[in-house]
């Protein structure tokens, strides 16, 4: 009985933690022009990795294609949406230093939403249950500029997360940020990598997406 409730334990916390987390980025500090926009698509590889020994589980991996749309809405801001599986997050991103050959800084904040429902058996037979997941997602943006085409940014990021089923609830926060190329001008191709890490689970992942 003690193994079965410690099985349950572990999977309940690495389900509530990797679960649509997202841990890309795919962005520089640069802001669009008012009016202008940019698309993208992205596939993002990541493994989770509990700390330490488990005999219940081993590394996770999994793939998630992404989809991205920005516009310029004032001087110096933007905003943005990103969807995949189940979820999805919108951001606002305010740039405030601009030195146009070498480094710029912006702050970013996204709110994430995802919800999802799995059937239970208890000893009153099959129920529903219903797991609803907020995420908060404040960042800073530091790029360098090598040249009108070719950037490299730092983006260190905390992930809040609020997750909520039944009559339970619970918080969690993730600590990590991505390091994001940037190559080519109106298309780009933007290679990335990106570590988090909460409690004793950390997550890596790679990814490359493409804006146009």
């Amino acid at each position: 009985m003690r193994r079965m409730l410690l099985f349950f334990t572990v999977a309940l916390a690495v389900v509530s933690l990797s679960s649509c987390i997202s841990t890309s980025s795919y962005q520089r500090a640069q802001t669009l022009d008012p009016g202008d926009s940019e698309t993208g698509i992205a596939l993002t590889s990541t493994k989770v990795s509990l700390d330490g020994e488990s005999e219940f589980f081993e590394d996770i991996n999994y793939i998630v294609p992404e989809a991205f749309y920005r516009i310029g809405l004032f001087k110096n801001f933007e905003a943005g949406v990103k969807v995949y599986p189940f979820s999805f997050v919108v951001d606002g991103k305010y740039q405030f230093m601009d030195t146009k050959d070498g480094w710029d800084i912006a702050a970013d904040l996204g709110i994430g939403y995802s919800s999802f429902s799995i059937d239970v058996n208890t000893t009153d037979g099959d129920d529903e249950s219903t797991t609803t997941i907020f995420d908060f997602y404040p960042a800073a943006l530091f790029t360098y500029n090598f040249s009108k085409s070719f950037s490299v940014t730092f983006s260190p990021k905390v992930i809040l997360r609020s997750v909520s089923g039944n009559d339970d609830s619970d918080f969690f926060s993730f600590f990590g940020g991505s390091t994001t190329l940037s190559i080519g001008k109106k298309n780009r191709i933007i290679p990335e990598v990106s570590y988090y890490i909460a409690d004793d689970v950390s997550y890596l992942s790679f990814g490359l997406g493409f804006a146009f």
